[in-house]
């Protein structure tokens, strides 16, 4: 059989490699660097994944080794055909045919020794195809392996290491694709690509500070990346958990980057002696956004994600699943272009990321009805304890329906997916009164004391949207809103 290499070109001794060295990079399409540069962080991805220490939190507390895995396992199994598709993504039709090939001859057609010669042939490994045909068949066996233990109810805690020891061991014996190698598998998903980012490094003052804003540009850009990977809108709950190998990536590179951030990048890039002010700006900014990690990275894994993979609710699964990807977003987002600013003083977020921009006008949006949505309701709830007559009472009542049918319609879409049911279930209570006659004033001050208990609920929502990153410099138009407050304010 012909050996050439893949098709994506051949590096010996390629990124990540223990042994390879700074040769040229290959000229071939950079969609197939974006393949492999994917297929590379779900490895180290799911490596994460098999140390329980990077999950989400448990109300329960740690796993214990009689707890039911089954799920996990699932998780692993799907992850394992995953990176199958995506492996073979990276090869051409006569690399997956070769493939193929091969290990039908080794299965069929030769004896003991035969089979021992292509072994000792391939486990050499002298290029990218070798390894990643001997990665794939070991993926393909892990996958088989965890679909025979999920079936035979053996998914325990002991079950579930053993298979993450098998998936390491595997990764460790191959030359170009392993994850747990010191050398970095994102040398080329971290190159600074955005104008203004490469613009915001050309503007440091000397070359240290220069190397050191790349360095943490590039990391947020990873980051930011993983992110863009995760889908939150699924209705299947396993698509919604497959997010779960990229959410232990981010948590664990999160606790590795926090004590660089604070100690070895200053002492590395930034003077100690003759500091310039951008490198007291910088080191400010770097501070502040550990501080900030460390905050929103304890919500997002402790508090929207607690039980994560216990939950039975799709929807809470996915209110949680967006709320925290939402959160470690803007949080990202915000410190590229804090860092930015260091040097390009008038940038903002949306210079850099177009989607930000819709963001922060839903956020405005969504503030600016949470408040008339509070004012309309206080509004009612005066009339309805007041002396007013039934018919100015029913007026008012109306003037809540016209509000909540604009609500829906505009709103409600942009509020997180875990807090939508309670505004769904007041919309229903609301419009089941439309007989009511608003003449018995004990009637009236039991309506009016749940429109006081939902009020209070909109303004802890309402807080919440203050708290948003892309909120934190525009403050509430009350002179315009309170015009819209006319629209739905039938009486004076």
């Amino acid at each position: 059989m012909e050996r050439r290499p893949l098709s994506i070109g051949r590096r010996e001794g390629g990124a990540g490699s223990a042994a390879g060295g700074a040769g040229a990079e290959p000229a071939f399409p950079s969609e197939a660097w974006d393949k492999l540069v994917r297929f590379e962080t779900h490895l180290k991805a799911l490596e994460r994944f098999f140390n329980l220490e990077n999950h989400p939190a448990r109300s329960t507390g740690p796993v214990s080794f009689q707890e039911n895995l089954a799920t996990e396992v699932l998780l692993a199994e799907r992850q394992f055909r995953r990176l199958l598709q995506l492996g073979r993504g990276i090869m051409d039709e006569s690399d997956a045919n070769a493939l193929a090939f091969r290990s039908y001859v080794e299965s069929e057609w030769v004896g003991d020794a035969g089979r021992d010669a292509l072994l000792a042939e391939y486990s050499s490994q002298k290029t990218w195809r070798d390894s990643l045909f001997l990665l794939l068949e070991g993926l393909q066996s892990l996958a088989t392996l965890a679909s025979g233990l999920r079936t035979a109810n053996a998914a325990g805690l002991a079950t579930f290491r053993a298979l993450g020891q098998q998936f390491r061991s595997l990764m460790v014996h191959n030359r170009f694709f392993s994850p747990v190698r010191a050398r970095p598998v994102f040398l080329f998903a971290e190159r600074l690509t955005h104008p203004l980012l490469r613009r915001a490094v050309v503007e440091c003052p000397n070359d240290h500070v220069r190397r050191g804003m790349a360095l943490v540009l590039s990391i947020y850009a990873r980051h930011l990346r993983v992110l863009s990977w995760i889908e939150v809108r699924s209705e299947l709950r396993e698509e919604l958990l497959d997010a779960l190998p990229l959410l232990t990536l981010l948590r664990s590179d999160f606790v590795i980057l926090r004590p660089f951030l604070e100690k070895a990048f200053p002492s590395r890039f930034l003077a100690h002696d003759t500091p310039t002010g951008v490198e007291d700006d910088l080191r400010a900014r770097v501070d502040g956004f550990c501080f900030e990690l460390q905050v929103e990275a304890r919500k997002a894994f402790e508090v929207f994600l607690l039980d994560f993979t216990q939950s039975a609710s799709l929807k809470r699964m996915r209110g949680a699943l967006e709320a925290a990807h939402g959160l470690l977003t803007s949080l990202l987002e915000q410190a590229v272009t804090t860092l930015v600013s260091v040097t390009l003083p008038g940038v903002a977020d949306k210079d850099i990321f177009p989607g930000s921009l819709m963001r922060r006008q839903q956020s405005l949006r969504l503030r600016e009805d949470l408040w008339l949505f509070g004012e309309v309701l206080g509004h009612i709830t005066e009339f309805l304890v007041s002396d007013a007559t039934p018919d100015r009472k029913r007026q008012a009542y109306k003037g809540l329906l016209d509000f909540l049918t604009y609500f829906e319609n505009l709103s409600l879409q942009f509020v997180r997916t875990w807090d939508r049911e309670p505004f769904e279930h007041f919309c229903r209570e609301m419009r089941a009164l439309r007989e009511e006659r608003f003449e018995d004033p004990l009637r009236c001050e039991d309506i009016a004391s749940n429109f006081d208990c939902f009020r209070v609920f909109i303004q802890t929502i309402l807080g919440l949207v203050n708290l948003r990153a892309d909120l934190q410099s525009a403050a509430l138009d009350e002179v315009r809103a309170r015009r819209a407050l006319l629209q739905f304010v039938r009486v004076a």
